[in-house]
């Protein structure tokens, strides 16, 4: 056996983050103010989490709050 061949055979696999299963995932823009932006990827980085996170977590709270489902 080749040495390329043996070390293919071991070489760990990219691990990934354990995802909920959402169904299809559709992807969408929006602009802010460069100033908005900075606050808020400086409370991610603060929170030691991602924007997408701290957008959807605000989306639910307003969901929540004119009582309908998110």
């Amino acid at each position: 056996m080749r040495q390329e061949d043996a070390t293919a055979a071991v070489r760990p696999t990219a691990r990934k983050r354990a995802q909920p299963d959402l169904g299809e995932l559709v992807q969408t823009s929006f602009r802010l103010p460069r100033s908005r932006w900075r606050n808020l990827r400086d409370l991610s980085l603060d929170e030691r989490t991602s924007v997408q996170s701290i957008i959807v977590q605000a989306l639910e709270a307003e969901f929540a709050r004119r009582g309908h489902p998110f």
